[in-house]
């Protein structure tokens, strides 16, 4: 069995996926989602689609490197500002709910298909482009035994054994 990955970036601020909007028209509710997450996401399929791969099929494993812009006034420092976490909005999970949305149908066919993803959030050092970077690969039964994974049980527990 061949395990495929994709790596690929996406240049810019990295985005978050807001909430649905919701209008009523002649008396009826129309849902619809924010124009600025429909331009973010367009751009990004921009992107992902340069990649020029089949979509990765089964189980896969995500992983986003999401490096923000460093602040202005850090560039006013003498010392080197370094790459270092960002405990701010946006949410991880909501900039990995965007990304999957834009990339659905180009680097997996469904993101339901997404079983292990993990995001790191950073604000990157100065002169550092804010960006997305991407990592997605095919998983299987032998990623869990290789990765530790044991399922327990109880309902309650999901242990990861290092």
């Amino acid at each position: 069995m061949i395990i495929r990955m994709i790596a690929v970036e996406i240049p810019g601020q990295p985005h978050a996926q807001g909430r649905p909007r919701a209008r009523a028209i002649a008396g009826h509710a129309q849902i619809y989602e924010r124009a600025e997450d429909r331009d973010w996401k367009l751009e990004a399929r921009e992107h992902l689609i340069e990649v020029d791969c089949e979509p990765l099929d089964g189980p896969v494993m995500l992983r986003i490197l999401a490096v923000f812009a460093c602040p202005k006034s850090a560039h006013r420092k003498l010392t080197q500002v370094p790459r270092h976490f960002h405990a701010k909005r946006p949410d991880a999970d909501n900039v990995t709910k965007a990304l999957k949305d834009a990339a659905s149908g180009i680097l997996w066919y469904d993101d339901a298909q997404v079983a292990d993803e993990r995001t790191i959030k950073v604000v990157g050092a100065q002169e550092e482009p804010p960006r997305l970077l991407i990592y997605a690969k095919e998983i299987g039964d032998a990623y869990m035994a290789h990765e530790g994974f044991h399922l327990l049980e109880s309902a309650h527990q999901l242990e990861l054994i290092g």
